[in-house]
């Protein structure tokens, strides 16, 4: 057998020591990346299952604002002849139950229609629609009847696990009140099996998934065991879990039952979600020790050490990696990823201890020009300068980050009321006081923010976002500086997005009406024509003007039938007045999307001609951005109107693009100034200029 020579033996007789050093950084090293492992699947389970929950509210909310569970109300005749007699209404609901099927395949059980006083009005079984004497006559025994009374509309009650008596699986309710009135008449529910959610999270993985009730410790789900019939619901205070059970925080890593290491992730457990789970990626054996593979002989503790060294420098190297991951290499920030994981942790939080919390964005105004201008070494200068005075303004716990081209935002939490997110908005703008110093030039900036408040305006952090991002664009429109978000100016809100829905019947129904302004001439102040405003009014929530539903008939692909509408009724009504000696002429504002329609110039002339309404006796009124818009086809159409006779006015002149060598090619007859201009003409001297240079 060859021997070791001498400076080999000196050699491995000094890293014997060093080698069990290293193997324990090693062994720690080891560790580490087994962790974050456990916690990336942990967090990728908890966001499938927290995205499975948000499917479920997003799906009852929809179906709660089909118009037959109103109606059922709102129609003529009794509840209980309605439901006995088998009428239109009860016909109606039922078929909007057994919808939810489509939406929702392979998941619900059972959906029911239940009135306040507990009786069921309607229910379907897996699609299969319930005889009336089968319907219960008081269900206000059932885990989701009282908490869902309680709740406003559009907010989402989701029980605790439950076995259905209809078909005996276990079950999470998703309940949510019928709006209309000032307290809800019913409420609309439906069952979310398990072993669909077990489905959703279950996946190929090298991790065990378990779900566990945060209060028991029992097993709720758990990826690789179906959900059966008659079994029981995991174990209370199963000892396995004990560890993860008794932690106050929302995520991290222990060591379970078994030498195993598992992450977890806190998921429900909000106001509107009576479920406190933990989702768990948990290892299937021990870790194997590393010193294990090799002989504990000198030559084994060298390779263990080289190697154990090597796995260091590497573990160290992907540390850093891991750092760049989160941060914006630009400004030092946090990065989006970072960001959004934070706002999740933070909404936990706040839900768990009901907190309020706030989301603001920050984007810079006219940050394109300057990049066009100046270069975009310059423009990546400006950022780099931008996040420190942004870091000025807010606290030292607060959440600063840069989420991708001028945008920021900043998270607040621990809120001592509702106007502090306003009073830091106030500070970023004052920040912006002081001009940046760009390569010699002294460039002013100014930035427009949005903010979003939980749970005021959302539950989760995509909610957060698109609400602080519509507030934002609301503040950059206006030129206010910051905006807070109202759902009422959202077309994008689920109570607008109903509002659409309504906008429909109300054209069918005839509840928009018109509302008509003169217009005198200053010289004779005799009225000459009239304007036409439309109104809507509504069955329940009185007069809405425009801005409450114009943006919204053009969201949903109602706006040329509104138009249409709106042509119909004010031609009627100028030909009534035509009868009594009262020749007025009448002005309907158009879109751009009637004006993109090669039809529209001809259906004009059809209502026109229909009404028997002189083409000097109709105006329509359109806007520089209607124009521009497409200009091609706006142009064609105008010309085509012009030859008929039809008036054409430019509405909003002076905000838009036009200038009076491109208005000269417009076939128009008026100029309607914009209202910031005329408002001040009398004490601002530029105002008045512009206003009598454009007459």
């Amino acid at each position: 057998m060859a021997r070791l020579s001498p400076l080999a033996l000196l050699l491995a007789v000094l890293l014997i020591p060093a080698s069990f050093g290293l193997a324990a950084l090693g062994r720690g090293n080891a560790r580490k990346a087994l962790d974050l492992s456990l916690r990336q699947e942990a967090v990728q389970q908890r966001d499938t299952l927290g995205a499975y929950f948000e499917r479920a509210r997003a799906i009852i909310l929809l179906e709660a604002n089909i118009p037959e569970f109103r109606e059922f109300y709102t129609a003529p005749g009794s509840r209980r002849a309605k439901v006995a007699a088998g009428g239109r209404e009860i016909s109606s609901v039922n078929s909007s139950l057994a919808y939810l099927e489509r939406l929702y395949p392979d998941s619900i059980g059972e959906a029911c229609f239940i009135d306040r006083s507990g009786r069921e009005f309607a229910r379907a079984v897996r699609g299969r629609l319930a005889r009336v004497r089968d319907l219960s006559a008081d269900e206000s025994g059932n885990p989701f009847f009282a908490p869902t009374f309680g709740l406003r509309p559009g907010q989402v009650y989701q029980a605790r696990p439950y076995v259905s008596p209809d078909t005996g699986e276990w079950v999470i309710a998703n309940a949510t009140p019928i709006p209309g009135g000032r307290r809800p008449r019913a409420i609309v529910h439906f069952e979310v099996t398990l072993e669909s959610f077990r489905k959703a999270a279950a996946r190929a993985s090298r991790f065990a998934i378990k779900v566990i009730d945060a209060r028991t410790g029992a097993v709720v789900i758990d990826s690789h065991t179906p959900q059966r019939l008659g079994a029981r619901l995991g174990v209370p205070g199963d000892q396995r879990f004990a560890a993860l059970r008794g932690s106050a925080r929302d995520s991290g890593v222990a060591s379970v039952a078994g030498g195993r290491r598992a992450a977890y992730e806190r998921v429900g457990g909000s106001k509107g979600n009576a479920n406190d789970w933990l989702v768990v990626a948990v290892t299937h054996t021990p870790a194997p020790s590393l010193l294990g593979s090799f002989g504990a002989g000198p030559i084994g503790m060298m390779v263990v050490a080289i190697l154990l060294l090597a796995f260091a420098l590497l573990s160290a190297r992907a540390g850093n990696l891991r750092a760049e991951a989160q941060t914006d290499s630009l400004t030092g920030l946090a990065n989006r990823r970072q960001f959004l994981r934070r706002l999740e942790r933070a909404i936990r939080h706040a839900a768990r201890h009901e907190r309020s919390a706030a989301l603001l964005m920050i984007d810079l105004d006219r940050f394109k020009e300057l990049n066009d201008t100046l270069g975009h070494h310059v423009g990546d200068l400006l950022l780099a300068q931008f996040g420190p005075r942004l870091r000025d303004a807010i606290r030292e716990a607060d959440t600063l980050a840069r989420l991708g081209g001028d945008e920021f935002a900043v998270l607040l939490t621990e809120l001592t009321d509702c106007d502090a997110a306003g009073r830091v908005a106030q500070r970023i703008q004052a920040a912006l006081d002081e001009p940046f110093a760009l390569e010699g030039l002294t460039v002013h900036v100014d930035a427009s923010v949005g903010i979003a408040l939980f749970p005021d305006h959302g539950q989760d952090a995509s909610g957060l976002l698109q609400r602080a991002d519509v507030a934002m664009y609301q503040a950059k429109q206006e030129h206010t500086g910051w905006e807070l978000y109202d759902a009422e100016r959202d077309v994008h809100s689920r109570d607008r997005l109903a509002l659409g829905g309504e906008l429909r019947d109300a054209l069918r129904d005839g509840q928009l009406v018109l509302h008509y302004q003169p217009k005198a001439d200053l010289r004779t102040g005799e009225v000459t024509g009239v304007e036409a405003l439309v109104r809507w009014q509504h069955p329940n929530r009185g007069l809405l003007y425009p801005d409450a539903f114009i943006a919204l008939a053009e969201k949903v692909g109602l706006i040329r039938q509104l138009t249409a509408y709106v042509l119909d009724a004010a031609l009627a009504q100028a030909a009534a007045w035509r009868d009594k000696g009262g020749p007025l002429t009448v002005a309907v504002n158009v879109s751009a999307t009637d004006l993109m329609d090669a039809r529209f110039p001809d259906e004009v002339e059809a209502l026109r001609a229909r009404h028997g309404v002189p083409a000097e006796a109709l105006q329509l009124e359109v806007t520089e951005n209607t124009i521009m818009s497409n200009p091609e086809s706006a142009l064609d159409s105008l010309a085509r109107l012009s030859e008929t006779g039809v008036s054409i006015s430019l509405d909003d002149y002076g905000t838009g693009y036009s200038s009076l060598a491109y208005v000269k090619r417009l076939p128009i007859r008026e100029l309607k100034i914009d209202r910031s201009f005329v408002f001040n003409m009398d004490t601002d001297a530029q105002d008045a200029t512009i206003v009598r240079s454009t007459i």
